[in-house]
């Protein structure tokens, strides 16, 4: 399948950010806090580069998790992330299990 290619400017910044090892992956979550941690999904961490204030009404130490669809496909539509790509990405994280940097990657090849 072939995805629609993201706003080049975006697209550098998230895949820097999934590589920079400031983010500590979650799976089924957009954000998830598990103290001391928070985590994110790659699409939170997609999320935190484009609207930072978005997700910071979680702050730190704040029970639970952020629903993933009450954010993800409104932000990220915005930069051409279409709801093919949003699966599929959701699959390598949480399905697959890749890593950040193996997510950058596919990224980096197919949007």
């Amino acid at each position: 399948m072939e995805f629609d290619k993201l706003d080049p400017e975006f697209k550098a910044k998230w895949t820097a950010a999934l590589r920079s090892g400031e983010y500590f992956q979650a799976r089924g979550a957009l954000k998830a806090i598990e103290s001391p941690r928070i985590r994110h999904c790659c699409l939170g961490v997609a999320c935190e580069v484009l609207y930072p204030e978005l997700l910071r009404e979680y702050p730190n130490g704040a029970p639970g998790t952020v629903p993933e669809d009450e954010f993800a496909p409104k932000v990220l539509h915005a930069v051409g992330l279409t709801s093919p790509a949003q699966h599929k990405l959701v699959s390598l994280n949480d399905s697959y299990r890749n890593t950040f940097s193996e997510i950058a990657d596919w990224i980096d090849a197919n949007l």
